[in-house]
């Protein structure tokens, strides 16, 4: 349910009816409260074993030399920003095909392109299976073509 024992305990306070399908159903719910506690005290405990050996295996990768993380994080985070605008660039000039053949056809709203891009199957960048206005509206300004 949770690791969170301040939450479990305000749960448990507030009388909400709820049903715990990770534990057995004891039928007697000050029995139900117990083995949710205790259970959430044993999470607890697991918990924080893993943070104290994660902590240590770091601390000894340091103590052997090795560095950790990435020495230079602009240059990561600036190569992770041009291959997504690379990603979405490649997307765009894709669908931007599809919309000029849907306004070609008559789709000469952003909602009716929208309606024409979901009516062909096309996913949004995401996965999505809806289109927006506003959807259509991205990929037509990023392909300077309103």
């Amino acid at each position: 349910l949770t690791r969170n024992v301040a939450f479990l305990s305000a749960l448990l306070e507030s009388r909400a009816k709820f049903i715990a399908v990770d534990i057995a159903d004891f039928g007697n719910p000050s029995q139900n409260r117990s083995m949710l506690k205790m259970m959430n005290s044993l999470a607890t405990h697991e918990a924080n074993i893993l943070s104290e050996k994660t902590k240590e295996g770091l601390r000894l990768a340091k103590k052997r030399g090795v560095k950790l993380g990435t020495p230079n994080p602009k240059a990561g985070s600036r190569k992770g920003s041009d291959k997504s605008r690379k990603q979405a660039n490649d997307y765009a000039a894709e669908v931007i095909k599809i919309i000029r053949e849907l306004e070609e056809f008559g789709c000469d709203t952003l909602q009716k392109v929208a309606n024409g891009l979901e009516a062909r199957g096309i996913k949004t960048a995401r996965g999505g299976a809806h289109w927006y206005p506003s959807s259509v509206k991205n990929i037509k300004n990023r392909m300077g073509k309103n």
